[in-house]
């Protein structure tokens, strides 16, 4: 018996399409981090969490494995500016990595602030792979309340 076959007219198309997805999630598998999900290996990375209240602005990110003399926190025109180097661990002899996931290498991180900050009155402490960047506000960009005179 004889069978019929009926292709449709936007078979080719969706199947060109279909193998161009597919290209575009293999190159991404091919360049990206697996665990940051960015093109350059650790753009992004730490990731910040920034907040404000009356008197200063408070940022945190996670940095674990570090100590606090490797860590290096700039402060240059409304810009902070968190890096380090992570040192891998050396192996003893006759060892070899099976796999290797952990980052090791430079990194630098800028974020722009919302406003100036009193560089004397800022300070960065660093407690159980969680950096802390306290950063004051100017007196003069603090909230005050005007006293109304009479009269």
């Amino acid at each position: 018996m004889l069978s019929v076959h009926r292709n449709h007219p936007w078979q080719a198309f969706d199947k060109l399409m279909r193998n161009s997805m597919n290209l575009g999630r293999d190159l991404d598998r091919m360049f990206l981090n697996p665990l940051t999900r960015q093109r350059d290996s650790f753009a992004g990375w730490p990731q910040f969490n920034l907040w404000t209240n009356d008197d200063e602005i408070i940022v945190t990110a996670e940095v674990p494995g570090l100590e606090a003399d490797q860590i290096d926190v700039d402060i240059n025109n409304n810009q902070l500016t968190v890096s380090a180097t992570v040192e891998a661990p050396e192996l003893a002899e006759g060892e070899s990595y099976q796999r290797r996931e952990r980052f090791s290498g430079s990194f630098e991180r800028t974020l722009r602030l919302p406003f100036a900050v009193d560089q004397e009155k800022s300070e960065a402490r660093y407690v159980d792979g969680v950096l802390e960047i306290r950063l004051s506000k100017p007196e003069r960009d603090k909230p005050r309340k005007l006293s109304v005179k009479a009269g």
